[in-house]
């Protein structure tokens, strides 16, 4: 940088420095995350005031058009491909490789607000949260448990002092395993649920609709001598960590890896499908006295036959946009369709068949949200 940029630089900051501080933090909201990250070694006071949790959080408010999600797929054998999605560009979207890491049994397991949570299997399942924008990474304690950990959620806990936790569910479903950064202790809470025996029917990631997380079960009912499974969505606010249990209705044709459970507008969702090219969205509306009921409110007809297992997600959520977008993944092809504008768009990725997706397909990458 020569002289003149140098002076031109110092009179810009001075400029800035001597606006009031409500005006400052506008400007430093609608700043890019890469040019904060410089701008807090600029001085004491910007420093402060970008590291502020509640300033990233208002940042990454701002800024939700500008999301990018990476999708996560196995290209090679124990071998991690990532790649980056604008989602804004929908009529020129494309794939673009991004490298994070490829080595060393660490896999992503969970992200929320660009937090990424990662598990190192080679070492005892070791735990580590991480923002890779910000190069901040905790190393959270050790779980010692004799449980399976079937999936992991990052979630921000806003009920009282705007921190993240880390959930963690078992198995069998019985056990919920709770972290918390606190200043007083730093062990695991572990908790009972409520969830009678079950049999899994989706293995994507459990989705958060309205600060639950959502699995779909299929739950033992017992009548006399007749033993049969109804099918349930299985919810847990991450946050209060309250659980609940949904009945689903018997309109909607629930077998192993067929339906997948969405987010649309705020509500919870669940897919089915008519014929083999069209795509049915069932919303489920919560009534008074804990009774829900199920509409079909969306259908998507394909170009090409259906043939499961697929694996259907929404994104983004309804917080960031009022657009909808839902993935249909199957095989070695992704389709993206605006629910809104009824475009469609196939994407032909290179995918090792026998494990499409990480249990973490989206996760934001433009944040200064950091752990603690």
């Amino acid at each position: 940088m020569n002289n003149y940029s140098n002076k031109k630089l110092k009179a810009d900051m001075t400029m800035l420095l001597n606006l009031p501080q409500d005006i400052i933090l506008k400007i430093l909201l609608r700043v890019p995350v890469e040019y904060l990250i410089t701008l807090k070694r600029v001085c004491k006071f910007l420093f402060k005031l970008i590291s502020d949790r509640y300033f990233a959080s208002a940042h990454l408010d701002s800024h939700h058009e500008e999301e990018i999600f990476i999708e996560i797929m196995c290209v090679k054998p124990h071998i991690h491909g990532y790649s980056s999605i604008k989602l804004q560009e929908f009529k020129d979207m494309e794939l673009k490789e991004v490298k994070m890491y490829s080595k060393g049994g660490v896999s992503l397991r969970a992200s929320c607000d660009g937090l990424m949570l990662l598990e190192n299997k080679r070492d005892g399942k070791q735990l580590y949260i991480c923002n890779p924008i910000t190069r901040n990474c905790t190393t959270l304690p050790r779980l010692e448990t004799q449980d399976e950990v079937r999936d992991w959620v990052v979630v921000l806990d806003d009920s009282i002092d705007h921190k993240y936790k880390v959930v963690g569910m078992s198995v069998d479903f019985h056990k919920c395993f709770v972290f918390k950064p606190d200043k007083t202790t730093s062990q695991w809470t572990v908790l009972h649920t409520p969830f009678e025996e079950s049999l899994v029917l989706s293995t994507q990631f459990p989705p958060l609709v309205n600060k639950e997380f959502h699995w779909l079960r299929s739950t033992r009912c017992v009548t006399g001598s007749k033993e049969n499974y109804e099918p349930s969505i299985y919810s847990v606010n991450a946050a209060k960590v309250a659980f609940r249990e949904t009945k689903v209705s018997p309109m909607i044709n629930c077998r192993y890896n067929h339906n997948s459970i969405l987010e649309v507008k705020g509500s919870l969702c669940l897919t089915d499908d008519t014929s083999p090219k069209q795509l049915d969205i069932w919303v489920l509306h919560y009534k008074e006295n804990h009774n829900c009921q199920w509409t079909k409110s969306y259908n998507i007809i394909l170009e090409s036959e259906l043939h499961y297992p697929i694996h259907v997600y929404s994104f983004p959520p309804s917080n960031y946009s009022g657009r909808t977008i839902i993935l249909v993944h199957h095989k070695n092809q992704l389709l993206f369709y605006d629910l809104e504008n009824k475009d469609s768009k196939i994407i032909d990725i290179e995918v090792d068949e026998g494990r499409p997706f990480t249990k973490c397909p989206f996760v934001h990458i433009n944040s200064l949200v950091d752990w603690e």
